[in-house]
């Protein structure tokens, strides 16, 4: 055999190997895609309900000074009305809780039941 037939050979078995290399990771790119995109919606899901749920959170501590205040200069009707933006919110967070823990669990199913949900008369922000 001849210098330049093993050189040739070698460079077939080079472009061989990398052909198989490149055909296997877009196979598996294939593969792992779906998950790979469904996993980054459950975190972006879960990041946006975790901030509507801090927003919730300080906007339900300034309505809580705000009732004490108004308690303290005898306002008793504003603070009624406060009170009652107060339980808003706390049923707003446990729905934003169910939902969380719900996705949290659920991942695919949980995200196209928060789409629905989304889409429906209630909303939370």
């Amino acid at each position: 055999m001849s210098d330049q037939s093993v050189s040739d050979s070698t460079t077939w078995i080079v472009f061989g190997v990398l052909a198989l290399f490149i055909v296997i990771a877009f196979g598996l790119w294939l593969k792992y895609l779906p998950r790979i995109r469904l996993y980054r919606e459950k975190l972006s899901a879960l990041n946006n309900i975790n901030a509507k749920y801090i927003r919730l959170c300080r906007e339900r501590k300034d309505l809580v000074f705000h009732f004490f205040w108004a308690v303290d200069r005898g306002d008793s009707k504003e603070a009624d009305s406060y009170e009652k933006h107060v339980l808003e919110i706390d049923d707003k967070l446990d729905r934003l809780r169910e939902e969380y823990l719900a996705v949290e669990k659920g991942g695919a199913a949980a995200l196209l039941e928060q789409s629905k949900t989304k889409n429906s008369t209630h909303k939370i922000d």
